[in-house]
């Protein structure tokens, strides 16, 4: 019983946090495009440079006093926000009705403006040198063979094989979430002029705090009394449970709101608080802070860009949090005990610590999945939670995670995190049957990007299939060693290449082939067009060089952050 009413908890927590999510067009600040705290149920596009990764550099926490969404920096991506803005975010602000311009069309398939550019910066296949248009024309290629590829995927019933067409149901789905919230939180978000105005005057300050954060307010009180008069590190702390330190600089948009309310109005060495912040109490003290004094219409405007993120942020999270507490409300959600532990247990084994490519750390790989998957079958058809409508066994709750891509599966061998994971995938539920209800499965703009979205998976999925028919045989790699090109490699790469290396070079050397080949043959089953004069009509200078180098993008749909 215990266990049942903290998950009806922990399900009320997670699904009204869980609201916050922004539409593309309103990211928040580049400071925060990574946060593995929340529950989003929108797309952004996290771009991060590798070489970056290479160099040591990792999310770091934030202090305390940061708002709940800006629990984790990548230094490296503080010019993310306009990228995203250019090329991610323009669907919140297109009218879903207004049929795209073509660009190409591919069989049934058609290639836009956006979809173009959105793929030239997050899939670059152009490099530094040739010029923007050649460049352009190179990234249509690459979405044309993509499109193909998609298409004979189809043709061949692939969309109908698992997990791709599971996948394929669940990018449906989170599309048609996606738009529920534009139509019930983004469309409802106000800012008036003079509150841009007022947000201008306190993003022009920067302050430097000492705090004390506290779940007891009589502790705080106490707090607020020493902080007057005690140095920081002398502060005695009076339970575990209590936490001090000293801030960075924080500006507009760095700090919890409660506490931004207060700190911007302080005078050096006051002491303000008890101020409730999520549920604790803090104490702050001002120990300095900057006054930027130049203020103009100019820089008004330049900067009000940033602003609306950090305000539409805070109001759009406050209407989801009242949107989903009226759907999730009275929802009866309870876990089975037993079997929760069981599968808490099973995880806790198969997990283990584990490096990534990316900034996004892999909790649960494929191996690991398929692992427990396999430890579980005695318990797939046992039910792990119910709910008013409804159930999810195990294997419901596997094939979950199954469909969400490894990047972002949740830490599910602890407790805590496996109970928030169930009441995601709850919550997500609901919302789903009352996207379908409004018939949001229709909609101009979900189609556009499941469409956009399932082209790509099943592309991928083809050419893995193509991948997998591809053989080398003894002789040829004989042969390919014995050549004077694989010889002049192996000098440079100092005598380390070996048979194995000279298979997996033949590999993809015959893959490339055959990909070109089928992507040539596949243009008579799916006629394509392209309209070259509005292609060029895009870019400002075609026959200006591309200076920058393009970056290998990683990027996640954070609708899957938990």
């Amino acid at each position: 019983m215990v266990m049942q009413h903290n998950f009806k908890k922990m399900f009320l927590k997670y699904g009204e946090d869980a609201a916050g999510a922004v539409c593309p067009n309103f990211l928040p600040s580049p400071r925060a495009e990574w946060k593995r705290d929340r529950d989003h149920l929108f797309t952004g596009f996290v771009r991060v440079n590798p070489d970056a990764m290479r160099r040591g550099a990792h999310p770091k926490p934030r202090n305390l006093l940061l708002n709940r969404y800006s629990a984790r920096i990548i230094p490296f991506l503080k010019w993310l926000g306009l990228i995203l803005l250019l090329f991610v975010g323009g669907s919140c602000s297109e009218d879903p009705s207004r049929e795209p311009a073509p660009l190409a069309r591919v069989g049934n398939r058609v290639i836009d403006w956006r979809m173009l550019q959105r793929s030239f910066h997050l899939e670059p296949h152009w490099h530094r040198g040739i010029s923007y248009r050649v460049a352009y024309f190179t990234q249509l290629d690459y979405l044309i063979e993509q499109k193909l590829f998609a298409q004979q995927a189809e043709a061949l019933g692939l969309d109908a094989e698992e997990p791709v067409a599971g996948i394929l149901q669940a990018n449906r789905e989170k599309e048609m979430i996606k738009e529920l919230y534009r139509q019930e939180v983004a469309s409802r978000v106000t800012i008036t002029e003079e509150e841009y105005r007022a947000a201008y005057q306190r993003a022009k300050k920067k302050v430097k705090l000492e705090f004390v954060y506290t779940p007891d307010s009589s502790r705080a009180a106490l707090y607020a009394g020493k902080l007057l008069t005690t140095p920081m590190e002398q502060l005695p702390l009076y339970s575990p449970a209590d936490q001090k330190g000293t801030t960075p600089l924080f500006s507009f948009g760095d700090m919890a709101p409660e506490v931004e309310a207060v700190a911007f109005d302080m005078e050096p060495g006051e002491v303000r608080g008890p101020i409730r912040v999520k549920g604790r109490f803090m104490v702050i003290k001002l120990i300095d802070g900057e006054v930027d004094k130049f203020l103009s219409e100019t820089d008004f405007a330049q900067q009000k860009s940033k602003i609306h993120k950090v305000l539409f942020e805070r109001r759009a999270r406050r209407i989801s949090r009242e949107y989903l507490h009226r759907v999730l409300r009275n929802k009866g959600v309870h876990i089975n005990p037993p079997v929760f532990r069981a599968l808490q247990e099973q995880f806790s084994r198969v997990m283990h610590n584990k490096t990534s490519d990316t900034p996004f750390p892999i909790y649960l790989n494929d191996q690991e999945l398929d692992r427990a998957r396999t430890q579980l079958e005695d318990l797939r058809d046992a039910v792990l939670v119910t709910f008013k409508g409804g159930e999810f066994t195990v294997g419901d709750f596997l094939r979950h995670l199954w469909y969400t891509p490894s990047s972002v599966r949740p830490q599910v061998n602890l407790a805590p995190q496996l109970k928030k994971a169930i009441a995601v995938m709850v919550r997500n539920y609901y919302l789903a049957q009352e996207a379908y209800r409004r018939g949001l499965d229709r909609s101009p703009r979900v189609a556009y990007e499941v469409q956009a979205e399932n082209d790509r998976v099943l592309a991928e999925y083809y050419l893995k299939k193509v991948r997998q028919e591809i053989t080398v045989t003894p002789e040829e790699i004989s042969r390919f060693m014995r050549e004077e090109s694989f010889t002049a490699l192996n000098r440079e790469w100092e005598g380390e290449l070996d048979t194995a290396a000279a298979r997996a070079m033949l590999r993809e050397y015959k893959f490339s082939l055959r990909r070109q080949e089928l992507a040539d043959s596949l243009r008579n089953l799916f006629p394509v067009q392209v309209d070259t004069t509005g292609l060029l009509s895009h870019i400002p200078d075609p026959d200006q060089p591309v200076s920058e180098k393009p970056i290998p993008v990683a990027y996640i749909d954070q609708f899957y952050i938990y």
